[in-house]
Parts: C-alpha cells; structure tokens; sequence
C-alpha cells in the first residue's frame, strides 16, 4: 500500500483530539469525560483496554472511533459488533445524541405551538409519549424499530457477550445518558433476532473484532436491507479483502485512518444499495 500521512494528531494530547476531528457540545464533552474516567476506574479490575494504549486513550480509542460515525453520519440505527469497552460504539451514541440535541436546539418555535422541524420529527416539545429506556437488557425496546429514542436521537445496538464487560457497558450507559442498549449474547442470536422480526439497522460498526469474510458472514441477509458495515481494520487489510473477493454482491471501499498510520476503515455495502440520505 501506498505510504500514508503522519497522523494529525502527532502533537495533540489529551481531549483535543476529539474537539479536531468532530465539535461537540460541553455536555457531550462532559459526557466523553465521564466515560474516560469510568474506564480508568474500571481498568483496575478489568481488562477494557490494553495497558500500553490506556496512556493515550483519548486518541488511540476515542478519536479513532469517532471516525466510524464520521463515515455515515446520518445513519441513526447502529449495530456494534464485539463491543468490548464501547469502541465504536458508545462513542458513536454519545455523538448521535449531540448531533440530535444540536438540531433540536437549533428550532426557533413559540412555545405553546407544537411544530414540525426537519430531520428530528413532529411535535417535539410537546410529545408526551413515555419512551422505553435503552439502556437496559432485555428484549429489543419498542422504539428501536424506528430508531426513536426521545424524538428521533437514533440508537445503537452494543454486543457483548462477555458479562463483566457488558456490566461495563450498561454502567457507562448510565452514566452517560447514551442512547444504547446491550445485547449480553453472542453476535450470531442477536443478529437473527434483526433479521427475523426484519428491524431497520442503518449501519454496523466493528473494531478489532474478526476478519472481514467473517463479518461479511455473520450479516448475512441484512446486507439486502442496505446496511453500510463500517470496519476498522489493520495492516493486513488487504489479506482480508483477498479472502471476501468471491463477494461480487458486495463494494468494498477503503478510507484511511487519519489516528492510526497502518489503519484504514473498510465501507461495505450491497452493490444493489443506495446511499442514506
């Protein structure tokens, strides 16, 4: 492969990485705060991360998983493969979240009008519709099949089937105020439940987790429904796209990472696919 740019965040520290690649509210960046913190406490007694990244956690983990969301941002219904400690996708939930606070703010209404503002759906403000909560196991909430979580925030599907770390993860979601929801079991029951009550799923996320012919695998049907899978990926990259060549009903696009020199973010679609609007 070509040679790539030194990293933009070469001279960066801390959570300035995060304020170049994407703005975000001072409540978001609060809340990207308390998550930092929680798995600095969690770390002592669990393995999120690796030791040897925990020291530039902000860029080597929260930063490069920005850019899963920056590659389809206006897909609200995400599915996180491999979660582990929420790299994707609580980070891309956080940042759902800012993005639909953000419009909602921007609506100037009189207060006692219900009103109509683009992209975030009718009458917020004034819906008294109770919402399930997301942020707790079970079965799919109610409201995930449309993707609202209050008004049309979006949500994401994070599965782990490890039960300490998705003890975590329901922790952070707590404390966080994320729009997610856990699935404690193994990626192959949860996506069979997505494909045979035929729930909407915009985008699929995963890091780290398995080759790509496996990810390519384990969707199965779902790539007919015009999800974009968005997979980080490593040096090898290009070893994994030999293997899934057979796959003439799939595009494979590549973007590099703008956090890590030897990484790149694999787009994959059905060719059949139109892009979200």
């Amino acid at each position: 492969m070509a040679s790539k740019p030194k990293s933009i965040f070469d001279v960066k520290k801390g959570s300035e990485v995060l304020k170049a690649l994407i703005p975000v509210s001072r409540e978001t960046h609060v809340a990207f705060e308390t998550y930092v913190e929680l798995i600095y406490r969690w770390q002592r007694v669990q393995n999120l991360v690796s030791q040897e990244t925990l020291n530039d956690l902000w860029r080597r983990h929260i930063a490069d998983s920005v850019q899963a969301f920056l590659m389809a941002p206006h897909a609200r219904i995400w599915l996180d493969i491999g979660s582990g400690a929420g790299f994707p996708g609580l980070v891309t939930a956080l940042l759902l979240q800012d993005k639909y606070q953000r419009r909602k703010e921007s609506c100037i209404y009189p207060a006692a009008v219900a009103f109509r503002c683009k992209d975030i759906g009718e009458n917020i403000g004034n819906d008294d519709t109770v919402h399930d909560n997301p942020s707790v196991d079970g079965d799919l909430p109610k409201n995930t099949t449309s993707g609202t979580w209050d008004g049309e925030v979006g949500i994401v599907h994070l599965i782990e089937s490890n039960l300490r770390k998705a003890a975590f993860l329901r922790e952070a979601i707590r404390r966080t105020g994320a729009p997610a929801v856990v699935h404690a079991e193994r990626t192959e029951a949860v996506i069979a439940q997505f494909s045979g009550a035929r729930m909407k799923i915009d985008a699929v996320s995963a890091r780290g987790v398995a080759p790509l012919s496996r990810l390519v695998d384990l969707l199965g049907s779902l790539w007919g429904t015009g999800i974009l899978g968005v997979f980080h990926k490593g040096a090898r990259v290009e070893k994994e796209l030999w293997a899934v060549r057979h796959r003439v009903d799939l595009d494979f696009e590549l973007k590099t990472s703008v956090i890590d020199q030897n990484g790149v973010l694999v787009l994959v679609r059905s060719r059949s696919s139109e892009p979200l609007n």
